[in-house]
């Protein structure tokens, strides 16, 4: 007979609510149990649920490097979080127009291709995303777009963990 372990609070309460707990297995217990953990170990590293393609997407700048008579170089990075279909295009300045050329360019123009919305837009707190909402350049073309910018502060803390996540090298 095995040793009695003490239940999670989780399990324990899932019990409580469940009319069928009683006639669940071992095994579907702990089946419950790893799915609510790796939903939490997907949490803790920025990635969260999302209901359909083009509901969320994020949105980021990334400084490539510097090469001789060019300058510095960008490079504009859109995923779309459920889906996980990718977008990059690189430029020699940092700007809102920059941010909102690589979805005018690319982006908008394959989800309207497949006749698909985008809802939400994820991003830091950049000064290429960020600004006066009647005057930035990238949130008025989300305004146009009719494309929700900047989350509440409740989404903030989450989406930050998101971006820290998508910017890390997967090598590491």
């Amino acid at each position: 007979m095995d040793a009695a372990r003490p239940a999670d609070d989780d399990e324990a309460a899932d019990g409580a609510r469940s009319s069928v707990g009683a006639g669940r297995t071992g095994a579907d217990r702990d089946s419950d149990r790893c799915a609510r953990e790796a939903q939490r170990t997907k949490e803790t590293f920025g990635e969260f649920e999302t209901e359909c393609p083009g509901y969320c997407g994020a949105q980021d700048t990334f400084y490539v490097g510097t090469l001789k008579g060019v300058g510095r170089i960008y490079q504009q990075t859109f995923i779309d979080t459920y889906s996980k279909v990718a977008f990059a295009k690189v430029y020699t300045e940092k700007t809102p127009i920059t941010a909102a050329d690589s979805l005018n360019d690319r982006v908008l123009p394959f989800f309207a291709d497949h006749a698909i919305p985008l809802s939400r837009m994820l991003t830091d707190r950049g000064s290429e995303y960020c600004g006066a909402p009647d005057r930035h350049p990238y949130e008025l073309y989300l305004t146009i777009e009719d494309v929700r910018a900047h989350p509440d502060e409740n989404e903030t803390a989450a989406n930050e963990r998101h971006l820290r996540a998508f910017s890390q090298d997967p090598t590491q």
